[in-house]
């Protein structure tokens, strides 16, 4: 039964996000909520956010042991903050080795445990420990001992970019997520962090040609056309301009007929100018570059191109 929820969930997950919606409304909340659960974080709130209140606080009710959709849903889409999870492992400031180990003696049975969070009374995070160091510690320090003090931590508002800036030469398992006073308000896993931006910029690909971020593979038919429908339509208007302005030429190119031979230099001119185009666009909306780039210098310089080829 197990093995059956989690295949129908990575077909759920791979779903466009209303279409999605429209399969889990025929399940109960507390199957919903496991299924979401399994879940890349990111997707599954992207998924929760689209539905109506209603159903939405119905299956948050229901979520299991670790899931943290309601603090998640409070940050905006492509923030840190969709990304968070409960931390299994979280003590106050003083906590013995010995009870910490008791404590944890159960939460492994159900949760991972990579580090464990030390925090004041106002939940302020004042260090990180490995979970190995307590194989290595006496069992009558505290755990304020072993930790590791200004640990760093991600804020749940960052950007996805600005997050991986951060992360690219650190390489942790897990990262505390913290607010700016310190409040310690979850936790993100590096594989889920690295996975949610290879999609941010596969999408990004598909949006430079009028795919929607939505559609997926198993998209149905009639949804993937409206996604694509405006984008073709404009294509199309395009073209029908290009075909009327040879048209107005039509004359000169019946006269000199050596004209003909360079539309399709041209067309090939300024197909690969585009794709040049693209790939730097590409390039600077992964690097987060566009921030503050006037448009009107970005189109100046692909014209100048142009007219250099």
């Amino acid at each position: 039964m197990v093995n059956e929820s989690d295949s129908l969930a990575r077909k759920v997950a791979a779903l466009d996000t209303k279409t999605a919606i429209e399969r889990l409304d025929l399940r109960n909340p507390v199957e919903v909520a496991r299924m979401l659960a399994s879940m890349p974080p990111a997707r599954a709130n992207s998924i929760l956010s689209a539905m109506s209140v209603e159903t939405r606080e119905r299956i948050m009710a229901a979520a299991p042991a670790g899931t943290d959709w309601m603090d998640s849903q409070r940050y905006p889409e492509g923030s840190v903050g969709r990304l968070l999870e409960d931390p299994p492992a979280v003590f106050r400031s003083g906590t013995s080795v010995a009870s910490a180990i008791e404590v944890l003696r159960d939460t492994v049975k159900q949760r991972m445990v990579t580090y464990l969070f030390v925090v004041d009374r106002e939940n302020h995070l004042l260090g990180v420990a490995a979970f190995r160091e307590l194989l290595y510690a006496e069992k009558m320090q505290t755990l304020d001992e072993v930790m590791i003090r200004g640990a760093f931590a991600l804020r749940p508002t960052m950007q996805l970019v600005d997050a991986m800036k951060e992360v690219v030469t650190r390489h942790y398992p897990v990262y505390p997520v913290c607010e700016e006073d310190g409040t310690l308000v979850g936790q993100v896993r590096g594989q889920v962090l690295f996975e949610q931006q290879a999609f941010e910029i596969s999408a990004q690909a598909g949006a430079m040609v009028g795919v929607e971020k939505e559609e997926r593979l198993a998209t149905p038919l009639m949804r993937s056309f409206k996604f694509r429908h405006p984008w073709l339509q404009i294509n199309l208007l395009t073209v029908f301009v290009s075909a009327a302005v040879v048209g107005m030429f039509e004359d000169t190119i019946d006269k000199v007929v050596v004209l003909a031979m360079f539309l399709p230099v041209l067309g090939g001119q300024s197909g690969n100018l585009g794709c040049q185009a693209m790939a730097v666009l590409l390039r600077g909306m992964t690097l987060g570059e566009l921030k503050g780039m006037p448009i009107a210098k970005l189109i100046g310089k692909e014209a100048v191109l142009g007219l250099m080829n």
